[in-house]
């Protein structure tokens, strides 16, 4: 059980090597049968190579799915938090 007083979230923004941070959480879904980082903070080619390493090991992105990965030198966190959500497309 974890404590109000043991948990921490903090909000930084897009400046990701300015705070330490246990986890740097990233939304993750499925379009085009690829998966893709949502409007992700870390520079391009991060992006690309996280992306192909969720495609390598089969994550599916599916909704509330939490895939953990090692840290990514882009950050000054401990690793890398991928939670899929479900893409809901408008029609018009």
């Amino acid at each position: 059980m974890i404590n109000s007083s043991d948990l921490k979230l903090t909000a930084i923004g897009t400046d990701i090597k300015r705070k330490n941070a246990d986890a740097l959480v990233l939304g993750i879904y499925k379009s085009d049968e690829k998966v893709h980082i949502a409007e992700s903070v870390l520079d391009p080619q991060t992006t690309a190579e996280l992306e192909k390493s969720l495609a390598d090991m089969g994550v599916g992105a599916k909704a509330d799915e939490l895939t953990r990965l090692p840290a990514v030198e882009a950050s000054k966190a401990k690793y890398v938090a991928l939670i899929g959500w479900e893409l809901i497309r408008c029609r018009s």
